[in-house]
């Protein structure tokens, strides 16, 4: 016989309701789902300490099971309404809530199904739903209360993703009105003291469970430190391959190009195996892949002879099961970025200890493992710290305060953050920006336009772009539609930075730069049916074109939702500039409503381009039109959409566009620059200026 436990919101224990439905809600069998996983010997536990308090901390380690058998308990308990199980990462939640699906036997999107940023696959049947923070976040402007949820799960809280943390905070205020939400805070390494204090005066139950990895993981550590890791991670992958037996292999490192370099590598290795040798099939794993590029890390190799390597970035570190990893390889380095006024601090640091032994855990799953630390025992001991630094500390709060402008929240000091809360300074700086974006007032009060843009799944400033394309003096919304949805997915090109790449890039190259030629590509692809086989006569990846045509859809839809409301009676959603003489002047003219801080000058002396905010020296970025090129007609002043700061400490810029006129600048944007004519030498020159900040020469 079965134990059973009140769930918030159902009928109270020992009711003939109650016996009822705990009648029709049998537990999964053996046949259904793996539940020998160490969670389960827990259930009850779990199931007690959701009945006796609205918040669970459950601390598990890596193999235990809890992010695709927790919602399965809760689920099968009988909670009346949606369980949400959110993931830091958006390949993570797919993969759960497939992973999920298969253990019930049912379709993908009916019993579980997956919410993330511009894609959703759920019905009027789905009672689980995997999803990141920020879906769930963005919901909450829709209902404050989460009224269709009966619990929460924040999964892998050890990430302290600003999206994550700030989701915490706002359901910690949600179980305070909701009596009959329940909230679970889960993680494999997470520092649980932190999380029992932060929930304390709210009613929490700390739960500890032992055991994990089926198997055991032996870990291995380089007797020296390394100087190159990216070359000692190729050596230790090929070492594995011809040394050791049988079994998968999955490697991090910090980020595309190293990916591309290590398989790269592999794979010219390859060829000089004799014939009857196994081969490797090789993978990469990253954020600039497209979901579909993502998944396909998942199914087996082609061939049993085939040892399947992936090698990612951190994406790959939590709540990613592949059944056939026995090795593991770890750099011991992550990409993390800085977010400053204009240009974003792009690092390589050394992780966490939290995020070594989530890496070592993807090993040991179906037989024993190995680890191969490419660094010392000592620097894991001494010099990792032990859990990372929160996102809060060194992102941009924008998109952030926004959000919480939209829930009511208005002191933001008050708001209950996860320490350490961000500083004043970082808040103060976000709202500036979100006051000049027009997305609050003077008195820092949200306008019709903030809450418009807190609705859009897009940062603020490119919510603010797509918000002025509909409206007077710009209606441009169809051109900067197709502009966004194209900056919104990865890359539309194979192999941009190839030479058969760029050959094919020029046929849609505009000389105004790569805003109008990302407009170009996608104005083709429609114009040409939409067709595979025309991608792959230009060396276009169709899937990822095809996203860029989904998510146009679903902005597109933001806008007629907001144009049909009394407040929106100005808005245009289906204008066009594309026909007009001054299309180029509308749609950069808009284009600065957002990008207005990232403005640069080109040097023709030095054939270079300077910050206007800081004089500082910048570099185009090798995938743009312009690199290796000067502005067209002596034109001098442009914008960007990105600036970081690479290992090499050089500034790429990407995505750019030309301006033809400063005057463009100061329309666009009024009282934020002005420009002014400065008399000397040979003769006038004229310098912007912000209105903030010191001026520039021209």
């Amino acid at each position: 016989m079965s134990t059973s436990f009140w769930k918030p919101g159902s009928a109270r224990p020992g009711s003939s309701l109650d016996r009822s439905s705990e009648a029709s809600s049998p537990l999964i069998t053996s046949s259904s789902s793996p539940n020998t996983l160490p969670i389960h010997s827990s259930r009850l536990a779990i199931l007690h300490a959701l009945s006796s308090n609205p918040i669970l901390i459950l601390s598990a380690p890596t193999g235990s099971g809890k992010t695709t058998q927790l919602p399965l308990i809760l689920h099968t308990d009988g909670y009346p309404s949606i369980i949400a199980c959110t993931q830091p990462r958006r390949l993570t939640a797919i993969s759960s809530a497939s992973r999920v699906s298969s253990l019930l036997s049912s379709p993908l999107g009916s019993t579980v199904g997956y919410t993330i940023r511009f894609e959703t696959n759920t019905s009027s049947e789905t009672s689980i739903i995997y999803m990141t923070p920020g879906t769930l976040l963005r919901e909450c402007i829709r209902d404050p209360l989460l009224t269709r949820y009966s619990v929460v799960v924040v999964d892998e809280a050890h990430d302290r993703g600003v999206e994550s943390d700030v989701l915490l905070g706002v359901l910690k205020k949600v179980v305070r009105k909701r009596k009959d939400l329940r909230v679970v805070v889960s993680s494999a390494t997470m520092e649980v003291e932190a999380f029992r204090d932060f929930f304390e005066e709210d009613g929490v139950t700390v739960l500890q469970i032992a055991g994990g990895k089926k198997f055991d993981v032996e870990v291995a550590y380089l007797k020296e430190p390394c100087e190159d890791y990216v070359r000692e991670t190729v050596e230790t992958i090929w070492r594995i391959h011809t040394d050791e037996p049988q079994g998968d292999i999955l490697a991090f490192l910090t980020g595309r190009d190293e990916i591309d370099s290590a398989l790269q590598q592999l794979s010219d290795r390859q060829l000089d195996l004799p014939a009857s040798a196994a081969r490797l099939h090789l993978l990469p794993l990253h954020s600039g892949l497209s979901t579909e590029d993502q998944t396909a890390i998942f199914p087996l190799p082609p061939s049993r002879a085939m040892r399947k390597v992936v090698v990612a970035t951190n994406i790959a570190e939590a709540s990613i099961t592949l059944d056939g990893i026995v090795y593991v390889v770890d750099c011991g380095l992550v990409k993390t970025r800085n977010s400053g006024e204009v240009v974003d601090d792009v690092r390589v640091e050394a992780i966490s200890r939290a995020s070594a032994i989530q890496r070592a855990g993807r090993a040991g799953r179906t037989r024993p493992g190995k680890c191969f630390r490419l660094y010392t025992e000592e620097v894991f001991l001494k010099e990792m710290r032990r859990s990372s630094i929160p996102e809060v500390q060194r992102t941009d709060l924008s998109s952030t305060i926004l959000l919480l402008k939209s829930l009511g929240i208005d002191n933001l000091v008050k708001f209950p953050w996860v320490p350490p809360a961000p500083t004043a300074k970082n808040l103060a700086s976000a709202l500036e920006k979100l006051h000049t974006l027009k997305a609050i007032d003077d008195h820092t009060r949200l306008t019709t336009t903030g809450m418009w843009m807190s609705e859009l799944p897009l940062p603020p400033h490119l919510a603010r772009i797509l918000l002025s394309s509909a409206t007077e003096p710009f209606l441009c919304c169809s051109e900067i539609l197709s502009i966004l949805c194209m900056l919104s997915v990865t890359s539309a090109f194979f192999a941009p930075e190839s030479a058969e790449t760029q050959l094919s890039k020029r046929s849609f190259s505009a000389q105004e730069g790569d805003f109008l030629t990302l407009l170009n590509v996608f104005l083709a692809f429609s114009r040409n049916g939409r067709s595979r086989k025309w991608c792959n006569l230009h060396r276009l990846n169709f899937s990822v074109l095809s996203r860029a045509v989904s998510i146009r859809g679903q902005l597109e839809r933001y806008l007629e939702r907001f144009s049909s409301s009394a407040e929106g009676y100005h808005l245009q959603p289906k204008s066009s500039a594309l026909r007009t003489p001054d299309a180029v002047e509308r749609i950069h003219k808009c284009l600065l409503t957002g990008l207005y801080p990232n403005l640069a000058r080109y040097n023709p002396s030095t054939l270079s381009y300077t910050l206007s905010a800081s004089n500082q020296l910048v570099h185009v970025h090798p995938t743009s039109t312009f690199f290796n090129r000067q502005p067209p007609h002596g034109k001098r002043w442009i914008v960007f959409a990105e600036a970081t700061r690479a290992r090499e400490d050089k500034v790429y810029i990407r995505d750019l566009c030309v301006l033809d006129d400063l005057d463009w600048l100061i329309s666009a944007v009024p009282g934020v620059y002005k420009v002014e004519t400065r008399w000397g030498g040979t003769g006038g020159k004229g310098s912007i200026v912000h209105t903030s900040g010191e001026g520039d020469d021209m």
